[in-house]
């Protein structure tokens, strides 16, 4: 089916990677800065969000064990935060201008990069639906150059709902070219 978080998974997976690149740099040198210290702290934070989010689907997974892997976000946030007080201490305490730069661009610049894959992802599913062939061929080709960014289940959502043969034939040629995978596959996934 379709995951909960989907049209934010490029911004998490870009704060994800910037801050375990920030814990392992910090782990591997010792090198301490205020800069450093707040990519950690807002790793811990937003690995300490992402736990309270999962925790209403954490619970009840308990019961059958999987569940267990759903508190991985609040060891990861408690390890992230143990290392940003460490670096912090270690650090000049008098660089707060620093760490809030830090700690700013460490959330919104991934968050600035995903909001612009999805005004591009939505223009260019506006245009494979109701765009001339030519512009469907470039909103395809678009969304081919940034598919791994980007929730191709807007596309098979809309070739279920319209009746246009002709327009299904578009959309279901443009996940095919961006996927790789059947459109009426897909379909049957998110229905389930």
């Amino acid at each position: 089916g379709r995951s909960i978080l989907a049209r934010f998974a490029f911004f998490s997976y870009l704060e994800i990677a910037i801050c375990i690149i920030a814990l392992s740099f910090f782990l591997v040198t010792r090198r301490a800065s205020p800069f450093l210290a707040a990519i950690l702290f807002t790793g811990g934070a937003f690995s300490l969000a992402l736990g309270v989010f999962l925790l209403p689907l954490t619970i009840p997974g308990v019961f059958v064990l999987v569940g267990l892997l759903g508190f991985t976000p609040f060891f990861t946030s408690y390890v992230f935060m143990r290392n940003a007080r460490r670096c912090w201490s270690r650090s000049f305490r008098d660089r707060l201008p620093a760490a809030i730069l830090a700690a700013t661009l460490t959330f919104f610049v991934p968050a600035g990069i995903q909001f612009e894959m999805l005004r591009i992802t939505n223009r260019a599913v506006a245009m494979l639906q109701s765009g001339t062939d030519q512009e469907a061929t470039r909103a395809s080709h678009m969304l081919k150059l940034v598919h791994l960014a980007i929730n191709t289940d807007n596309i098979a959502l809309a070739y279920g709902r319209t009746q246009d043969q002709k327009l299904r034939e578009r959309l279901a040629r443009a996940f095919q070219e961006i996927t790789g995978e059947r459109i009426e596959d897909r379909l049957i996934e998110l229905g389930d």
